[in-house]
């Protein structure tokens, strides 16, 4: 049947590949991630002027990561001064490491700061969710492995790291991912929580058992 036999159905457009070679369902697009946001890298104020710590923002390292609870404190923070020499990110930016153990990902909570291991993504909340693309950018660890510098430290820079792969979904697609995975991680830690009560019994009289024996 031709299109012109239909004039009220528009003709689709072809379906584009993804980062990995398949095809993408209609209305996703593949881009880099310097396409979706604003990747800025964090930084350390002089640790001689004590002056640059303080209370004021919180300061990331790459431990604070690999959690998908948002940020909002630190041991270690700047203080105003400090700020002025840091790079401050907004609630819902992206964060990670990109030295040492590539890969460790978190949210920012509150406004925050970053040591230089870390590589921060400012999303473009019009057309990416700060959820969404935290959740993405959770699975680009095996892209970074792949992609880091030959040293005895693994390494992505700001150039590469700004050239790793992205997917976009339409919003609507996204808020329903992003939702479909919160519940998910929901019932995940909700069974491990059973699991180590389940356990604890078990503990408790093994170890009554070994101080009677």
């Amino acid at each position: 049947m031709s299109v012109r036999s239909q004039p009220n159905r528009e003709r689709k457009a072809p379906a584009e590949p993804d980062i990995d070679g398949g095809v993408l369902p209609e209305g996703w697009a593949s881009c880099k991630l310097s396409d979706v946001g604003q990747i800025v890298t964090g930084n350390t104020p002089p640790k001689k002027d004590a002056n640059n710590y303080g209370r004021a923002y919180p300061w990331v390292k790459p431990p604070y990561l690999g959690t998908d609870v948002p940020i909002t404190s630190t041991a270690e923070c700047l203080s105003e001064a400090g700020a002025e020499q840091a790079r401050l990110l907004p609630p819902g930016s992206v964060m990670i490491s990109c030295i040492g153990l590539l890969g460790k990902v978190g949210i920012a909570g509150t406004i925050l700061t970053t040591n230089q291991q870390i590589n921060a993504v400012v999303f473009d909340e019009r057309i990416v969710l700060p959820k969404f693309g935290f959740y993405f950018c959770n699975t680009l660890r095996p892209w970074m492995d792949e992609n880091s510098s030959s040293t005895t430290v693994a390494i992505i820079n700001k150039g590469r790291f700004s050239e790793a792969p992205f997917i976009i979904a339409p919003l609507s697609e996204q808020r329903r991912i992003v939702l479909k995975l919160e519940l998910l991680l929901v019932k995940v830690s909700s069974s491990q929580q059973r699991i180590e009560y389940e356990r604890k019994p078990k503990l408790v009289n093994i170890e009554a058992d070994s101080s009677i024996s």
